[in-house]
């Protein structure tokens, strides 16, 4: 203890500060790193991306932790930064439930309440287990206060494995927050550093740890910008090779210009602009709408159907327990769909290639003769969905007085390639 004491008074009254300074800033900043998260899942009305089971372990990791910091009666800062990480952690929980559970999505008085209960069920754990081992510490019992110790950095470690896993589902880095990220990042370095200009002897143990999610966080940036110059550079070699991409086979494209009418305008402002953007638009395009999701998962088992305009075929896989065919007009986006092992093929909406009464007829007359033949002979479901004009949260705006529109559609900007964002007009019928 003497030997101790002695280097800790050797110790230069500047580092002192420098401690307490880092360790003040990594504790504020990981207090309120998830913050940026919980904004964009609520702006994007989603958690698609985010590893719900990282959340979750982070979420019981501050459990641990928040004991252990109690027991060892560390710093007040130190205390709460538990608390308030693992409050925000559970809140991002319930996110995952409003946004994207089947049965709770929605519900706020469900969420709200299990939002409750699960912090007082926590609390109570917390609470009961500073008294438990408060109790075994006076018996000399220590080895619960080190597990607490040991499982805490444990699960924060793990809990980047299932959101790696997700990564690399999804050949893409979505839903993730890199403010979240820079935010964590900056949080186990100034914690490491509060390590570096503390008194001997060196914490290996808690470097390790911070060092760990230093580099796992990092890794996670890398991979996002990496992978969307992956895909953006993937897209430019394939406008440079577009003239030598085989065209869909004509004998599913409708060559009847009396049926199709196509205009010049029509062939460049929307088949040949899917044709460049498809790798761009299929990276946007990971999220099935909910209307679309609930109908196809409400499909009796062993149907059968078919996805006209199926783009990258993002419903396809929906609901495995029905047989559906992918067709749209554009052979790059077939090409990313095939790729996904859907069952695709390049047709023209107008000249469908399918058998009469296979999947949905359409027949001429009034709308009641439509629905009583559709219901009574085919036992069909047929779902059809649009670009709306009336879209109440959008900040896009449309002239009441026009159905085909322009919207634009933008690349952005390359840095690494020195290229410029590329826009593309496409004609909406609305």
């Amino acid at each position: 203890m003497e030997e101790i004491s002695h280097e800790k008074n050797m110790v230069p009254g500047s580092y002192v500060i420098l401690e307490n300074v880092f360790g003040l800033m990594g504790t504020v900043i990981w207090s309120f790193q998830l913050v940026p998260q919980v904004y964009k899942n609520w702006r994007r009305k989603s958690t698609r991306g985010l590893s719900q089971m990282m959340i979750l372990l982070w979420t019981i990791a501050n459990v641990f932790f928040g004991t252990y910091a109690i027991v060892l009666n560390l710093s007040i800062p130190l205390i709460i930064q538990p608390q308030l990480f693992g409050i925000i952690c559970l809140f991002v929980d319930i996110q995952f439930l409003y946004y994207d559970s089947p049965k709770l999505k929605g519900n706020k008085v469900k969420n709200v309440t299990l939002f409750i209960l699960s912090a007082l069920l926590f609390a109570v754990c917390e609470v009961g287990s500073v008294y438990g081992i408060r109790g075994a510490n006076a018996t000399k019992i220590r080895w619960p206060e080190k597990v607490f110790g040991i499982v805490s950095p444990v699960l924060l470690i793990s809990g980047f494995v299932p959101q790696y896993i997700q990564i690399y589902r999804e050949k893409h880095v979505i839903g993730i927050s890199m403010i979240f990220m820079a935010l964590d990042m900056a949080g186990a370095l100034f914690s490491v550093l509060s390590l570096v200009f503390r008194p001997p002897p060196f914490d290996t143990i808690a470097s390790l740890t911070y060092i760990s999610v230093f580099v796992l966080d990092g890794l996670i940036v890398l991979l996002y910008y990496f992978l969307n110059w992956f895909h953006a550079r993937k897209n430019h070699n394939d406008e440079e090779i577009y003239g030598k991409r085989p065209m869909p086979t004509q004998a599913f494209v409708s060559t009847n210009t009396s049926s199709l009418n196509p205009t010049i305008k029509e062939q460049q402002y929307v088949h040949d602009v899917y044709e460049k953007i498809a790798q761009h638009f299929s990276s946007t395009r990971y999220k099935p709408w909910p209307v679309v999701e609930e109908f196809l998962k409400e499909m009796e088992i062993g149907s059968i159907g078919v996805d006209i305009g199926c783009g990258n075929g993002k419903y396809l896989g929906v609901n495995r327990n029905v047989y559906i065919i992918g067709a749209d007009r554009s052979s790059s986006l077939i090409e990313i769909s095939a790729s996904r092992g859907f069952e695709t093929l390049i047709c023209d909406a107008l000249n469908l290639p399918y058998r009469d009464e296979c999947f949905v007829s359409i027949f001429k007359g009034g709308l009641q003769r439509q629905r009583l033949t559709l219901y009574f002979i085919l036992r069909s479901k047929i779902l059809i969905y649009v670009w709306a004009m009336e879209q109440i949260e959008s900040r896009r705006k449309f002239d009441e007085n026009y159905q085909d529109v322009f919207v634009p559609w933008v690349i952005p900007a390359d840095k690494n390639e020195k290229e410029e964002e590329i826009v593309y007009d496409r004609i909406i019928g609305m």
